[in-house]
């Protein structure tokens, strides 16, 4: 879990809509009358909480973006929230227009793309890589390419945290967040790679499709497509 801490007088201005309790006996956390942390620390006089707890509170999520900003949203991110194309490792998931297979997902203290390029990348101290690759398949009738969004694409963990990925890459595609174009049940590979707290337990990938100028236009997206990938059998 990420243990940023957030200043219970802060909170309390962002959240003025909420009546807060602080138990001081029970050192626990009261929001709206239930607990909501247990876990209160005391420092120069000022009491903290970890953000996380203020987030599953509210149904949100904490994210970390590119900056190294905290973020606290509804959980899907950018896209909506009930993602419809669910499933695990080596499941094929498909919009209607574009079908999404995540073949692989470790750890790693450094990686290199698969791309022409050939990016390289190291994790930082304590911050080890976590690499997810995946495969995308042309479902429509017509030539296309697909992009992903970079704001929506994340890695979750299972107390609702996420973290945005630092590089994404298709074999052979133009650029790192759009594939080549594809004939019609053409597929190729594609890479997310991720630095996360050492004690980052990730337990999902989740894929937001942007530019739907590519799909049929039966079946066209009406809002952004969101791929959600578990973890719990890989």
């Amino acid at each position: 879990m990420i243990r940023t801490r957030i200043n219970l007088l802060s909170a309390t201005g962002l959240l003025a809509s909420t009546c807060f309790a602080l138990a001081q006996s029970t050192k626990s956390l009261i929001i709206n009358g239930k607990v909501a942390s247990k876990d209160l620390r005391t420092i120069n006089g000022r009491t903290y909480v970890p953000l996380a707890d203020i987030a599953k509170a509210y149904d949100l999520t904490v994210s970390t973006n590119k900056s190294g900003n905290m973020e606290l949203a509804k959980k899907g991110g950018s896209g909506p929230i009930d993602a419809k194309n669910n499933g695990k490792v080596d499941d094929w998931l498909f919009d209607g227009g574009w079908r999404i297979k995540l073949t692989k997902v470790f750890r790693a203290e450094s990686y290199k793309t698969k791309s022409e390029r050939g990016d390289e990348f190291s994790a930082n101290e304590g911050e080890p890589l976590v690499i997810a690759e995946f495969m995308i398949r042309n479902g429509n009738t017509s030539t296309g390419s697909l992009s992903l969004d970079s704001s929506g694409c994340s890695l979750a963990s299972a107390d609702g945290t996420s973290i945005e990925f630092v590089h994404s890459c298709f074999t052979g595609g133009p650029t790192g967040l759009t594939s080549q174009k594809l004939l019609p049940g053409a597929a190729t590979q594609a890479v997310a790679v991720f630095r996360v707290p050492k004690d980052f337990k990730e337990s999902d990938l989740v894929l937001v499709l942007a530019d739907y100028t590519h799909y049929d236009s039966a079946v066209r997206p009406k809002k952004p497509s969101v791929f959600r990938i578990s973890f719990a059998n890989e």
